[in-house]
């Protein structure tokens, strides 16, 4: 017999808990990794395999977005520069002239979406369909499965997911710190640590598989302890 406390016969009912592993430094991986596929011991933690459990999602695009830097600026409070990545030119120097054209282009974009900046599903309407699909993908995760992100374009999609089904990032995870400013704004606002503690030019999911490599050596790992 239950009652409206969950006492069964007059004991509460026991959640099992994940217990991480006392070897200092990768915890928090594997508290992730359990989280995302439901395990309550180290025993029972599956080998992370990608695209079956451990999903990557990217745009191969390496240039941020108009429209990821604009829902980046309107979501945590910043302008048009400070998402604005600058680009060193084949000289070795600063192209201040494709900072501009970029920067002009997310300026323009902020204020077209400004009006939803306090109404995620309208913003989410309002966004083209290549970035939208993006948004559903990330606010969506099926059972038992991690999700990786990859990339500025994506960062972008998975603040405005976030927004809009916020259970996501118990089971969503950079892959890379990343280097464009976009990805920075974004893991910072949602205090997400990435998988690899990198950061390159590679947004396109080149590392996922050093990164399931990763959490399935730390698995060993633990599994020893």
């Amino acid at each position: 017999m239950t009652d409206d406390t969950g006492d069964v016969d007059g004991e509460f009912e026991q959640i099992p808990v994940f217990e991480t592993p006392s070897i200092g430094g990768i915890s928090s991986v594997l508290q992730w990794w359990a989280t995302c596929t439901s395990s309550s011991r180290v025993a029972e933690l599956p080998e992370a395999t990608l695209g079956r459990n451990l999903i990557l999602v990217c745009d191969p695009d390496e240039t941020p977005s108009a429209t990821a830097a604009a829902v980046a600026g309107l979501l945590t409070g910043r302008d048009a520069p400070a998402t604005t990545t600058s680009f060193i030119g084949s000289d070795g120097l600063i192209d201040h002239d494709l900072w501009m054209a970029h920067c002009a282009a997310t300026r323009d974009e902020m204020a077209r979406l400004r009006e939803f900046r306090n109404d995620a599903p309208a913003m989410r309407a309002a966004v083209n369909d290549e970035f939208g699909a993006l948004v559903d993908r990330l606010a969506t995760v099926p059972d038992s499965t991690g999700q990786l992100i990859d990339g500025a374009n994506a960062a972008g999609a998975a603040l405005l997911a976030y927004e809009i089904e916020p259970a996501m990032l118990a089971t969503t995870r950079p892959l890379q710190s990343g280097e464009m400013a976009v990805s920075a704004i974004v893991w910072e606002y949602l205090r997400m640590e990435p998988i690899l503690p990198v950061r390159s030019n590679l947004c396109a999911g080149e590392l996922s598989p050093a990164a399931a490599a990763l959490i399935n050596n730390l698995i060993e790992i633990a599994a020893a302890d």
